[in-house]
């Protein structure tokens, strides 16, 4: 659009466009304004204050829980890279991001911890996923057997987290499906299962509802764990759901 107020203005140079133009006026102050600065705000990030957070955060929960720092949309607006390094560097191990895009923001900054993204991944992006060691959701037997065979071509391996719907309602396996869902991925060659979780839906205000959740994962961890599988990572606990109950950290946040 700019750049066809600049073409108006040119042609309001010559007194013969005059008639073909409207609201000449107000062209003209518009390219004027253009030409200035109309964004006067500006954030200042306290990185010292960030880092101090992280660290607040790890020793509340321990030495033997470990922490994934989300910093999708853009670090909640703080900036992706900036708050994933300041978090690395204060004891996150592993990060979170909404989709590949996001993923690959971090990598292409020379971000080489380990990332999960917390959204569908389309099939076509799997490839780039097992190139830059991105971990992706999974909740579908279907969209599974997609990865497999994307994984198998490039014979790759793809780890995933298996997402459970505790009550949230949003994305996940149902706990009825878990044990199909399990024992069909675990057997796929190129598919590792490095992780299984839950979200919690009010952690903030319905601690009841919460406490519900809670014991409905467990019931699913329990009965997964009682048939043989085992998880490198268990998580359900986000902000709120770290202040709220130790019972819900597992062994990541």
């Amino acid at each position: 659009q700019s750049d066809m107020l600049l073409v108006t203005r040119e042609m309001m140079q010559d007194n013969s466009n005059h008639e073909d133009l409207v609201r000449q006026t107000q062209i003209a102050e518009v390219v004027n304004v253009l030409s200035q600065s109309i964004l006067p705000s500006r954030v200042e990030i306290d990185t010292e204050a960030l880092a101090n957070n992280a660290k607040i955060i790890k020793e509340f929960v321990g030495d033997d829980v470990e922490i994934m720092s989300a910093v999708k949309a853009n670090g909640y607006g703080h900036g992706a890279v900036t708050v994933a390094r300041t978090a690395l560097l204060n004891g996150t191990t592993y990060l979170a991001v909404a989709n590949m895009a996001e993923a690959m923001e971090l990598r292409d900054a020379g971000i080489t911890a380990p990332i999960l993204t917390l959204s569908y991944v389309p099939v076509f992006a799997i490839r780039q996923a097992i190139q830059q060691n991105i971990s992706v959701v999974l909740f579908d037997l279907e969209l599974a057997q997609q990865y497999e065979r994307v994984a198998r071509d490039v014979d790759g391996k793809l780890k995933v987290h298996i997402k459970m719907d505790s009550g949230m309602g949003r994305m996940g396996a149902l706990p009825g499906d878990a044990v199909r869902l399990f024992r069909s991925v675990h057997a796929m060659q190129n598919i590792e299962i490095e992780g299984i979780y839950t979200h919690f839906s009010s952690a903030d205000e319905d601690l009841e509802f919460t406490a519900e959740q809670l014991h409905v994962f467990k019931g699913v961890v329990a009965s997964l764990k009682a048939t043989g599988f085992d998880f490198k990572y268990i998580h359900a606990a986000n902000s709120s759901g770290i202040l709220g109950n130790r019972d819900n950290f597992f062994n990541i946040v």
